[in-house]
């Protein structure tokens, strides 16, 4: 059978049943409204037809008769009947399933009915008979039952829902939404009912490792505890949702728990969270039908800090300090960092360019008096230089300097620009100037670099 979300495990009978009405009607005043019919008729509504469904599946009259007859020995009244979704159906429709443990003599086996409101979308049986009509996977190719035990349990079918309530016109896409609507009210009643002054705070932290600086974050009230899948926090957050952290220690994420400090680092949070499941998704969309796999991006516990993201985290820590820890470095470095402002240190030094002299098929005799082996040309210049390591935001840089993560004025990134095109992603740049071409370096680069290097 296909996946089948279930409602609920057995309705339950509606005799005996309270009802709320909307509005002030009352039972009396129902009873007596013409037109809508009584009482009784509103309190034993089916949504599923049972009689509509035996002539949907046009019995064979052997099978018919027998069916009715084992229904009527009470052969399937322990049957179980259940309603739901199809998982990866393509309706929305609210679908039901009975499902009969059948025992006949010594034989046992399973009967299975799906069914929508008034047809029958699937029948399964393992009678001897069927089993052997149709193997184990004919079934799956559309095949549908029609024997005395199929039968049997949609004769059993049609009273009972006669008798219970199963069932109505919900869609799968409100049935979502309602549950939704519903996890959150029990979490408040659950939040509202252990409510006790929380103060949750949320704490990043930046680290750099492969010459990338990414940034994590810990959660709790006093101690903390790294968040290790931010999209399931995120969902944590809103559905006011709890989560268990470490061994034992229970969070509820409800948004009023957080401190104030603590909202600016969660809409943060969000904001990354939401920007990376969308790429998530197009990625997923880009690769579903190119390929026989499709890949499927999830958000960790970091996330990669560039451009505005950088930009926002620069901004949001104020005058507070954030942990860091460099693990480029030959031991792992941990320390706290403030913000500052600043333009980083970039150094250059020139000299003379010195090229691989070319070794000429001369005697030694040739090489002793040879005018040209002892005299050095002069080629040009070699220039050298370096700048600390930098993370690039929408319209500033960023470097560490000390215990401080420092913005750079406005304007020097635009300047340094061709420098670190140059550099290549490193801390380093060299190249060599000839010397036709060292008049325009002289007069024409070097003014433009004199503010920054």
């Amino acid at each position: 059978m296909e996946d089948f979300q279930t409602n609920s495990r057995k309705e339950a009978s509606a005799q005996g049943e309270e009802y709320t009405f909307l509005g002030d009607a009352s039972r009396e005043s129902l009873d007596g409204v013409s037109g809508s019919g009584s009482f009784s008729e509103l309190e034993h509504y089916s949504y599923f037809d049972g009689a509509e469904m035996i002539r949907s599946l046009n019995l064979p009259a052997d099978a018919r008769r027998m069916g009715e007859k084992l229904y009527r020995q009470g052969l399937v009244d322990d049957m179980e009947v259940t309603t739901g979704y199809e998982r990866h159906g393509q309706s929305s429709e609210m679908v039901g399933e009975a499902v009969w443990n059948a025992k006949i003599g010594r034989t046992q086996f399973q009967t299975t009915v799906m069914f929508t409101r008034a047809s029958v979308s699937k029948a399964q049986c393992g009678c001897p008979k069927c089993r052997k009509k149709f193997g184990d996977y004919g079934w799956y190719y559309g095949g549908i039952s029609k024997c005395e035990y199929v039968a049997a349990v949609l004769f059993g079918l049609r009273e009972y829902l006669k008798t219970h309530n199963v069932g109505d016109a919900t869609d799968r896409e409100a049935c979502i939404l309602m549950n939704t609507y519903r996890l959150k009210r029990t979490n408040q009643l659950v939040a509202d009912k252990t409510a006790k002054e929380q103060s949750l705070t949320l704490k990043p932290r930046l680290v750099k490792k492969n010459s990338q600086l990414t940034v994590s974050f810990k959660i709790g009230m006093g101690k903390l505890f790294v968040i290790k899948q931010l999209d399931e926090f995120c969902e944590h957050v809103r559905n006011a949702s709890s989560a268990t952290y470490g061994s034992n220690t229970e969070i509820n994420h409800r948004r009023s728990n957080f401190t104030g400090e603590s909202l600016k680092w969660l809409r943060f949070i969000e904001r990354i969270v939401q920007e990376e499941e969308e790429f998530g998704q197009r990625l997923e969309h880009a690769t579903r039908n190119r390929y026989f796999y499709h890949i499927s991006a999830s958000v960790g516990g970091s996330l990669n800090l560039f451009g505005w993201r950088l930009d926002e985290l620069y901004n949001e820590l104020g005058d507070g300090t954030v942990e860091y820890e460099d693990r480029d470095a030959e031991k792992t470095k941990k320390q706290m960092l403030c913000r500052g402002e600043g333009n980083p240190r970039v150094t250059m030094e020139i000299e003379e360019a010195e090229l691989p002299e070319k070794k000429e098929q001369q005697s030694w005799i040739d090489q002793i008096f040879s005018e040209k082996s002892n005299r050095k040309e002069f080629h040009g210049i070699q220039v050298k230089g370096s700048f600390p390591e930098l993370f690039f935001g929408m319209s500033s840089a960023y470097y560490v300097d000390q215990d401080t993560l420092r913005r750079s004025e406005p304007g020097f990134q635009e300047k340094i620009e061709d420098l670190i095109r140059l550099a290549g992603g490193h801390e380093t740049f060299s190249f060599r100037i000839g010397r036709n071409s060292m008049s325009e370096f002289y007069y024409q680069v070097l003014p433009t670099l004199r503010d920054v290097v």
